[in-house]
């Protein structure tokens, strides 16, 4: 694979309308707990579950839910990452405040979230055996 950066899919951010219904089921089914919370408000803005589900609520929408809101990669080297993508085109680079952290919007309007992965992760997650 030579020097190209490398990255895994961390988490799946999805929309729902039922917040609590879907909590429930992602616990109870696959026994993931929460892992954190953002907001101070109930229900928070947004849940992380472990297992790689956060799931955004949505009470007002009034379409097909279960939409996905973004998809997280962790890569080994966002910067290297990052000088990559600059050389596509269509892909908009947009503000995220945070140097470990850079949202893409690629071409069809899917929200790519890069994080800088900790040292060795990247690896030890290509080490695993999927199947």
């Amino acid at each position: 694979m030579g020097d190209v950066p490398r990255g895994y899919l961390e988490h799946v951010a999805v929309f729902v309308t039922d917040f609590d219904w879907y909590i429930r089921f992602f616990m109870d089914v696959f026994g993931m707990s929460i892992l954190k919370k953002a907001g101070k408000t109930e229900p928070p803005r947004s849940i992380w579950l472990y297992g790689g589900i956060q799931l955004v609520p949505k009470n007002d929408y009034d379409g097909v839910c279960g939409r996905l809101d973004h998809i997280n990669l962790m890569v080994n080297d966002l910067a290297e990452t990052m000088r990559m993508v600059s050389a596509w085109d269509g892909i908009t680079i947009l503000p995220s405040g945070l140097e470990e952290k850079k949202w893409l919007q690629l071409p069809d309007g899917l929200l790519v979230e890069l994080m800088q992965a900790q040292s060795g992760s990247v690896e030890a997650f290509y080490e695993v055996q999927a199947r």
